[in-house]
This record gives C-alpha cells, sequence and structure tokens, in this order.
C-alpha cells in the first residue's frame, strides 16, 4: 500500500473527522460551529447525505492515521456539471508536509473518474492567506462577497470577504467560456420610499414570497437563511417572467418585510437570467461577480455564466462597529464616527422631507456603511477593491452625497483624495480570466 492515500471516509474515521475539523486553525473556516462529538453528529449526518466526505491517511509509527479530511458536492440539475469542494481541514500536527496539496491533485482525478463533471468551484474566506496560495495554482476568481464570517475586536464587529473561485477542467469548455455571453449589469439608485401599488398583494407561505398583480402571479421569491455561522445572510431564488414597474414594487415589498423581520443582514442570489438581472437592478442590488459556464440551459443546450448579486441592510449602527473594531487611530476613528453620525442625521431629515420608508432609509445608510468598509485597505480580508458604490455616490440626494463624499475621502490615507481625480470605474460585469493571485 502507497501512503499517504485518500479514501472515502467511513462511520469508524469519524472521531477523527470531528477532532480535526474542530482544531482551533481549522474551524475558524468552517461553515459549522464549535460542537462536543456527540452535538455535531446529527449536522455530520446531514453533510454525508449532501456531499462525499474523504479523508486522507498516512501511515505514523506503523499504523494508518487519518491526517486530513475534505469533502467534495456534486451539482444537481443545471449545475450538475459541477463540482464544489468544501471543508478542508488538515491535523495541526500533521501539517506543512504537502497533504493539503496532495488532496487537490487527487480530487482532481476523482472528479475525472466520475464523468460529467467540467467545473470545479469552492470559496474561501478573506484572511486564509494559507487556502489561497494553494488555489491560486490551478484556479481563478470569479466573485466576491462581502459581509461573510463574523469577528469581534476591541469592542466591535467585521466581517470578511468571500471569494468565488473557479477552475475549468473540461478543454472544450475552457476554450469557448470566453465567448459565453455576459449579463450587463449596472447600479442604479432605486426607490427610495413605497409607491403604493394598491393592485399589488403579497403573500407568504413560510420562506415563498409570491407577488400578484391584479391577482395574477408576476414574481415568486423563495428566501433561503443559512442556519450556520452566517446566519445573518439569506440566500434568494427569484423567478419573474419579465422586468416591470409592478415586480420592481413587488420585490421592493418583500426586501422591506426582510429588512422589518430583522432575521438577516443581508441577501444574496446568483441567476443567468438577464430578466432576474435586470429587476434586481432596478431594486438596489450591487453585483459582486459572475460565476463562469455555472449554468446548463437544458433547453437551448448551452452554458451560461451567472451572476452574483446582493442586497445589503448593513447600516450606520454596523459600520461604527467596523471601524471600533479595525481603526487603530483613536483620533481618525473619533472624527469617523462624527461624521457617520452626521450622516445618520442627514439621513433622517431627508426621509422626513421626501418621504423615505425604512427601506430607503437602510439603502442610504447601506451607502455609509460601504464607504466605510471599503476605505479601511483590508482588501482580501475585509474590503472591496471593486468599489461598485462609487458611481451611486453622485447619484445621492443632495447634502447627503456632498457628506458621503467627505467621507469616502477621510476614510483615505492622506495622500491619497479619493475623488480628485474621479476615479474611472468599471460598472459592467464582465468575464473574470485573470489568476487569483493578481487580486488586489
Amino acid at each position: 500500500m502507497t501512503y499517504p492515500l485518500i479514501r472515502k471516509a467511513t462511520p469508524d474515521d469519524y472521531d477523527a473527522i470531528w477532532s480535526i475539523w474542530m482544531q482551533d486553525h481549522v474551524i475558524q473556516w468552517m461553515s459549522f460551529t464549535k460542537q462536543g462529538k456527540e452535538e455535531f453528529k446529527a449536522h455530520y449526518e446531514r453533510m454525508s447525505q449532501t456531499s462525499d466526505i474523504y479523508v486522507l491517511v498516512d501511515e505514523v509509527e506503523g499504523k494508518d492515521k487519518v491526517v486530513a479530511v475534505r469533502r467534495i458536492k456534486f451539482g444537481h440539475g443545471p449545475h450538475r456539471h459541477t463540482a464544489e469542494y468544501c471543508s478542508m481541514g488538515v491535523d495541526k500536527d500533521s501539517q506543512g508536509k504537502g497533504y493539503a496539496k496532495h488532496f487537490y491533485n487527487e480530487f482532481l482525478n476523482i472528479v475525472r473518474e466520475k464523468g460529467g463533471i467540467k467545473r470545479i468551484q469552492l470559496t474561501q474566506s478573506g484572511g486564509n492567506f494559507n487556502a489561497f496560495h494553494l488555489a491560486d495554482k490551478t484556479f481563478s476568481q470569479e466573485a466576491i462577497f462581502p459581509d461573510w464570517l463574523k469577528r469581534d475586536a476591541h469592542g466591535g464587529s467585521f466581517h470578511l470577504i468571500e471569494r468565488y473561485v473557479y477552475q475549468l477542467i473540461d478543454e472544450n469548455l475552457a476554450k469557448n467560456a470566453p465567448g459565453i455571453p455576459s449579463l450587463a449589469f449596472d447600479e442604479q439608485l432605486p426607490l427610495l420610499q413605497d409607491k403604493g401599488h394598491e393592485a399589488i398583494s403579497i403573500k407568504r407561505h413560510h420562506n415563498q414570497f409570491i407577488a400578484c398583480f391584479n391577482d395574477k402571479p408576476i414574481l415568486t421569491v423563495d428566501f433561503d437563511p443559512d442556519d450556520s455561522v452566517i446566519r445573518h445572510i439569506g440566500f434568494l431564488t427569484i423567478q419573474s417572467a419579465a422586468p416591470s414597474d409592478e415586480s420592481v414594487a413587488a420585490l421592493r415589498q418583500i426586501l422591506s418585510e426582510l429588512l422589518q423581520e430583522g432575521r438577516v443582514k443581508k441577501l444574496e442570489l446568483f441567476t443567468e437570467s438577464p430578466a432576474i438581472a435586470k429587476l434586481c437592478q432596478t431594486a438596489g442590488f450591487y453585483v459582486r461577480g459572475e460565476k463562469i459556464a455555472s449554468y446548463f440551459d437544458e433547453q437551448q443546450q448551452t452554458y451560461k455564466n451567472e451572476v452574483g448579486l446582493e442586497y445589503s441592510f448593513m447600516a450606520l449602527d454596523d459600520a461604527r462597529s467596523l471601524i471600533a473594531a479595525k481603526m487603530t487611530d483613536s483620533v481618525k476613528r473619533k472624527d469617523i464616527d462624527k461624521m457617520l453620525v452626521h450622516c445618520q442625521s442627514l439621513i433622517h431629515e431627508l426621509a422626513k422631507k421626501e418621504g423615505y420608508d425604512a427601506l430607503g432609509i437602510c439603502y442610504l445608510e447601506n451607502m455609509a456603511y460601504q464607504v466605510v468598509r471599503d476605505g479601511l485597505d483590508a482588501v482580501k480580508i475585509i474590503s472591496l477593491a471593486d468599489r461598485r458604490w462609487l458611481p451611486l455616490v453622485h447619484k445621492m440626494p443632495n447634502g447627503f452625497k456632498d457628506e458621503l463624499l467627505a467621507l469616502a475621502n477621510a476614510m483615505q490615507p492622506a495622500v491619497v483624495s479619493f475623488f480628485q481625480p474621479a476615479p474611472v470605474v468599471s460598472t459592467t460585469a464582465t468575464v473574470e480570466t485573470t489568476p487569483i493571485n493578481s487580486m488586489e
């Protein structure tokens, strides 16, 4: 027998798998929380049903020892050509021996042997630089979502980015992928108040919303709140025949209900549909990237890209918590906090004058939050280099726009003026083919 070897996990491996996943250097990046051995079994059984769990075994002191573990999730339906790597963990006493690299090499063979898999994907949290380094060798970045795993520090909190990376392992698909049309998406300033469409009704059954206009269904939204370590995130699936004023108004009402419910702080979805992308664009979503050749259209027998979209309820209180956690300059921190207080005052004055509702107020507060988050100069950990909010600043209501400009400049190092000259920013999602190690 040749060591190390990779095989599917058996029930006898559970203790070793649990031990590895619960080690501090591993659990901080997992989608589940640290739990006792018996407590974790139910979650482990669910993962076993939805993914294939593999262990890496080596000979240690003449005996077989599980030294690493990883999962593969295989897609279904339009994603059946996709495999996703998850939950990588190497035992603390076995690090630095090339086991993680061995997993990458052998998993590629396992995926190829399964047949039909043309695309591999995985996600990685900001700051997990060891994982970044390994993936950078063969994978490319396709999306980055902010505000994922939460961290607490200095009486405040911040959230790490989550980056999506992919590898096309089918030669023909890799050759044709650059020619797959991207979904154009330019962020827009949405309506900041409810226009009162009396003919629109929203019915909710558990986490599914069905919107009707004059009793005719126009929009269905499925809301899937996460139940793991990212419980502040909800995932959406949207079905709509075509974007219209009525469907936008209906989506806005659903967003308002989710904001009022207070269960999540942000919403995310991927879609291959130009109509859904247009609907979300009008409603005030932000684009965070595009999955390449991730969707197979059975009817058209063609591969499509999926644009990644986000609607965030992160507001000024979150911005204050963020600077408390991450801004070490106490003088600058106090100055920024004063500016945030002023922003809040301006927003509420505008809301009273213009009739903005709670969702409109939250949208404006989120603009200020993004300015702070992306001004912390912690790209690859917290901030986004692609500042999608920039083109919208000049579309903000008078008074608030000036405060946002001042806030953006105040967040920059003294030698940098954020808006002098005005930066040139692309606002259309395009296919990203550069290696992820070029991400800055």
